[in-house]
């Protein structure tokens, strides 16, 4: 399952947000059934972020969806 979510900051906070996004790659690459993760920030766009990841079945993502460190 491939998963790919754009996430636009608010004018000036594109330093938090990818911040959060960034803490939380290691995590999620530690999950069961995560097969990569990686977060993209857009070429002449500061404020736009994509986060990308391949899960081994959508069951596996669904369990990532629910967990805390992602809410």
């Amino acid at each position: 399952l491939y998963v790919f979510v754009p996430f636009r900051a608010t004018p000036g906070r594109e330093t938090a947000l990818r911040d959060a996004l960034t803490s939380i790659v290691a995590p999620t690459r530690a999950e069961p059934g995560c097969v990569e993760m990686n977060v993209y920030q857009g070429q002449g766009e500061d404020a736009v972020f994509y986060v990308h990841s391949v899960w081994k079945s959508s069951a596996d993502f669904d369990l990532h969806a629910t967990l805390a460190a992602h809410a």
